[in-house]
């Protein structure tokens, strides 16, 4: 069984270990859900060495099921994702990317090239502008309506934010469904946009938002990650601006 629904079936006792759960191994008879999200957040960490396990495609569903299913202003859906599984697909797309992350990309178990489509940006401006409105609305509604069609297909710096933004949103449930699954993953900013184009065939009007490696990492997850952030205080802001 694929997607959301079949995650608790995909689980097996020998693909998470407790070190990454802070229970006894998870046995699929037993569990009734998979890691929670706030665990999964504590417990994610760049993974740069995996072992040679690949990932079943069960759970590459299960991973771009929670992808899909991320929120999107104006329901934009952005997002589609390359799934390189092959090793001769994985090594062209490592010459795409950075001498520290070939070996990533090499190793692990899948990669996922994540697009943002140009092309939703401007099928959602053809719907803005066709909204049917009622006979008795006011003028100036349609007007805002053609203004926000064509903001969206002129403003080209707009548009690339628009979509970058909103398929992030859906590369980051990507990566806390892997953690969720006792997975390891690396996020990429390390690549050639252009040569990933090229080796990926991906037309024009696509965005390489980022690569997501994901696969069983080599070394044991031990607690929650150790990360070197700002105090909380630091970086909230109450009712305004330096608000306390």
């Amino acid at each position: 069984m694929g997607g959301l629904y079949g995650i608790r079936k995909i689980i097996r006792s020998d693909e998470i270990d407790a070190s990454q759960t802070g229970k006894e191994r998870i046995d699929v008879n037993e569990t009734k859900h998979a890691m929670d999200v706030l665990t999964a957040i504590a417990l994610r960490r760049s993974v740069r060495e995996f072992k040679p396990d690949p990932v079943s495609e069960d759970v590459i569903t299960a991973l771009l099921t929670a992808a899909h299913q991320a929120a999107s202003s104006w329901n934009l859906q952005p997002w589609e994702f390359i799934v390189v599984t092959d090793q001769h697909a994985k090594e062209a797309l490592a010459e795409a990317v950075t001498v520290g992350n070939q070996p990533v990309v090499l190793n692990g178990g899948v990669t996922f090239v994540c697009l943002g489509s140009m092309r939703q940006q401007d099928a959602l401006a053809d719907r803005i502008a066709n909204t049917p409105l009622p006979p008795d609305a006011a003028p100036e509604r349609r007007e805002r309506l053609v203004l926000t069609a064509a903001k969206m297909r002129e403003d080209v710096q707009w548009r690339r934010e628009h979509v970058l933004t909103n398929t992030y949103i859906g590369i980051a449930q990507l990566v806390l469904a892997s953690q969720s699954l006792g997975l390891g993953s690396l996020w990429m900013g390390g690549y050639d946009e252009a040569k990933v184009k090229e080796v990926m065939g991906i037309p024009d009007d696509y965005l390489v938002a980022s690569l997501v490696t994901v696969g069983t990492p080599a070394q044991e997850i031990i607690g929650p990650a150790v990360r070197k952030r700002r105090p909380l205080e630091e970086v909230v802001h109450r009712n305004s601006f330096g608000g306390k």
